[in-house]
């Protein structure tokens, strides 16, 4: 019962885009310097960006109504060499909630080609070593784990995709980021990969989206079987103006054996109760008040404590989540330069289940051993954060500089047991902090070189990192 009246809200609007089967397009591809370029301009005039995840590395080539649309396709490489070096490091800042997030890719292949409007296709590998510890370079070299220290899932992106309007269908492995802001309570681009079928449909103002997925769900590495599957059911609809946006996600997660109603929305999250599940809605929205000015948030709901309304209940309590996020894009001296700040907090409960194979982690097999990480968060339950980072670009040199501070509940972790403890309310007792600024020079149209320096706190103790690489690459990037 105390999932139900959240969802009763998802219902009422699954039956209006039921009738209307309008929908607006909402997700962003975050990565694409396209995509980029598209959201400053709209917000500089004073619209939401044209949001477009739907993988297409090249624009639209220009043709005329009777002409026939051509195909284009293309190629790129990348060879980042590098090194870093770390300052009294701590077991701290490799843990799962705070992924220190270094780009440590020596080696990036894309190909890709496409009829624009109506079908394309995307391959990317990704080289890198993913040596236990600090990532002191690029070079894969030999350590007392392997000979090649390498993360073995080298194509992470592989993509089909049909566009025969208003429909659109995805299919493949691939990031995807929900949401108009840097983290999301639904899915993140922090996240290496999911394996998915994805569509849509659209027209108008709406837009209804549906993902089912199966992210990684290994417990270890090297040659220990796959011990469950976890499918990743998600259903989304927005609706969208010029200027503001309001979107309604559902997701649930569950173990095989499946039935027809797991996919089904609203039915399987709290009626039929086949398997073991967890699910959660998450409401979002973004709006544009002024040119250049753009304010966003997610509100979430794991469970809803229902004895508020006089309903028996079991004793879970109300789990929930927010993020708000504020962003301002401008030009100073014809340089562009974006502003960002956002606030969040997860109960101590979000993503924690009763059922250990339930629980929202995304584990990743490295080489010789799993990292983990929250799937549904940035840092996983019981924390408090504020991120503050700003962009600029003046020529051929690009800065960019980040500040978070977080406060994390002692001993909250997804292992936290699923009942209520009223000690774990609220902040935890210290906070950590991280500042990182990134500077990159482009020396040369296929040339760049990158600085990235970090300084990290927790518990009295302060680390650093500093990395250093040179960039080649070929094609467009």
């Amino acid at each position: 019962m105390h999932r139900c009246a959240a969802f009763l809200i998802f219902l009422g609007l699954m039956t209006v885009v039921g009738q209307n089967l309008l929908v607006a397009q909402a997700l962003q591809d975050r990565t694409n310097p396209q995509q980029l370029a598209a959201t400053r301009n709209a917000v500089l005039a004073g619209n939401l960006p044209p949001s477009d995840t739907w993988p297409q590395p090249t624009p639209p080539p220009p043709s005329t109504p009777d002409a026939p649309v051509p195909f284009t396709d293309g190629t790129n490489l990348l060879i980042s060499l590098g090194g870093g070096v770390q300052v009294n490091g701590q077991d701290f800042w490799n843990q799962y909630l705070f992924n220190p997030g270094v780009d440590n890719s020596l080696l990036r292949f894309t190909l890709h080609g496409e009829v624009a409007g109506q079908w394309g296709f995307l391959m990317h590998a990704d080289v890198y070593d993913d040596s236990t510890g600090f990532l002191n370079t690029t070079l894969i070299l030999p350590n007392d784990t392997s000979v090649v220290p390498a993360e073995h899932h080298w194509l992470t992106e592989s993509w089909l995709w049909f566009e025969p309007k208003p429909f659109e269908i995805q299919i493949g492995r691939g990031p995807v980021h929900i949401g108009p802001m840097d983290n999301s309570l639904i899915l993140s681009d922090s996240i290496p990969f999911m394996d998915m079928i994805r569509s849509s449909v659209s027209g108008g103002h709406w837009r209804w989206d549906w993902i089912i997925a199966t992210p990684e769900t290994r417990l270890d590495g090297g040659n220990t079987p796959v011990e469950f599957t976890l499918v990743y059911n998600l259903h989304r609809v927005e609706y969208r103006e010029d200027t503001w946006q309001f979107d309604v996600s559902e997701y649930n997660l569950v173990v095989p054996p499946l039935v027809l109603a797991d996919f089904f929305p609203v039915t399987s999250t709290h009626q039929t109760d086949m398997a073991p599940n967890h699910n959660a809605l998450v409401l979002g929205g973004q709006w544009v008040p002024a040119p250049g000015y753009r304010v966003m948030g997610q509100y979430g709901l794991n469970a809803l404590d229902s004895r508020i309304f006089g309903i028996p209940n079991n004793p879970v309590p109300t789990i929930w989540a927010f993020i708000l996020g504020t962003e301002w894009q401008t030009e100073a001296a014809d340089d562009p330069l974006r502003l960002y700040a956002e606030v969040g907090m997860t109960h101590y409960l979000w993503g924690n289940y009763g059922d250990p194979e339930m629980q929202a982690i995304y584990y990743q097999v490295l080489d010789g051993y799993t990292a983990s990480m929250p799937l549904t968060s940035p840092y996983g339950p019981g924390t408090a954060w504020v991120n503050v980072s700003a962009r600029w670009t003046h020529g051929p040199v690009s800065l960019e500089t980040k500040l978070e501070v977080f406060d994390t509940q002692t001993d909250v972790s997804f292992s936290t047991p699923y009942v209520y403890n009223w000690a774990l309310e609220g902040l935890g007792p210290s906070a950590a902090e991280r500042l990182s600024v990134k500077v990159r020079w482009t020396l040369a149209p296929d040339w760049a070189l990158s600085f990235q320096p970090a300084q990290m706190y927790n518990d009295g103790q302060v680390s650093a990192q500093a990395r250093l690489s040179l960039d080649w690459g070929s094609g467009k990037q």
